[in-house]
């Protein structure tokens, strides 16, 4: 019904299905495409958006993470009052519109199993949704929101909502440590927050921008180099360079893509060896396993 319209959704799985499903070509935004490539992206959504025509987007929830742009329609999946928030800052926000409308969906949450830092929102809007349906976004709404969020982390007393990997995040900072009461314990804190716990690694991708990068210069770089001649600063050099190709990967998924030859190692350094499983419109298809014909050696 829309000719521009944004929906945001909570996974990669969810917005690649969504993508898949469509048949008039929506554009894909996500963490499956690097950075470079989401760059240019980003870039056509507003030129799109600023001269009128057709601009149907589906994102996860990297769109929220201070992409400006101005939609008149946006969906969101159920999630926490912040995240639905940021969706709706991408609504009307020039406020060109009397009125932008954002429309707030539920989903299959047990086909698209969102991290539990998601799962956590989403129940605790279910909590105080009824409540405050007249004005989602009003303070009162927002506090109830985080006070039944914190209440639910820490469980019958309340009391452990900021516990970390090995124990609270906040008695770090108690500074009862004698001789000095200000002893704050920065390391130890770092250690126990985590707020995705599974760290995600990075995979040099192909990807070719328009400006004539190519994350495939980096890839053939630490492919040809003798090992002897790598060092700390040939790393930090490397690492640099190749970071706007390259997409984050939970370690279950890079797991697969090394055991099959999608992906290998270098130098500690992850990179694709298919070609074909990086697509120019989606990103990164961890579903195509195997070498590319590309490696072959005939």
């Amino acid at each position: 019904d829309h000719s521009q319209a944004l929906c945001i959704v909570n996974t990669r799985r969810h917005a690649l299905d969504l993508v898949d499903a469509m048949d008039d070509a929506p554009i894909h935004l996500s963490t499956s495409m690097c950075p470079a490539h989401r760059r240019v992206v980003v870039a056509s959504i507003r030129d799109r958006l600023r001269k009128g025509q057709p601009c149907r987007v589906v994102s996860t929830t990297v769109m929220e993470a201070g992409v400006d742009v101005d939609f008149p329609v946006v969906y969101r999946a159920v999630s926490g009052i912040d995240s639905i928030t940021q969706a709706a800052g991408r609504c009307n926000r020039e406020g060109r519109l009397d009125l932008g409308r954002v429309f707030v969906f539920d989903y299959d949450r047990s086909k698209y199993r969102a991290p539990d830092l998601i799962r956590d929102g989403i129940a605790a809007f279910g909590e105080i949704v009824d409540d405050h349906a007249d004005d989602l976004l009003g303070p009162e709404c927002v506090e109830a929101y985080f006070r039944q969020l914190f209440w639910m982390r820490g469980g019958e007393s309340g009391e452990g909502w900021d516990q970390g990997v090995g124990g609270s995040v906040m008695e770090c900072f108690a500074g009862k440590i004698s001789p000095r009461a200000i002893a704050f314990q920065y390391e130890d804190a770092a250690k126990r927050y985590r707020l995705i716990p599974d760290e995600q690694r990075p995979v040099v991708v192909p990807y070719r921008g328009p400006g004539g990068g190519s994350g495939q210069r980096w890839i053939d770089e630490i492919q040809a180099i003798d090992e002897s001649a790598i060092d700390a600063a040939w790393l930090r050099h490397w690492d640099r360079k190749s970071r706007p190709f390259a997409v984050g990967v939970f370690p279950h998924t890079l797991s697969r893509m090394l055991t099959s030859g999608t992906a290998a190692e270098f130098a500690g350094r992850c990179v694709l060896m298919n070609a074909q499983a990086y697509d120019d419109r989606v990103g990164l298809r961890p579903d195509i396993e195997g070498i590319g014909t590309e490696q072959m050696v005939w």
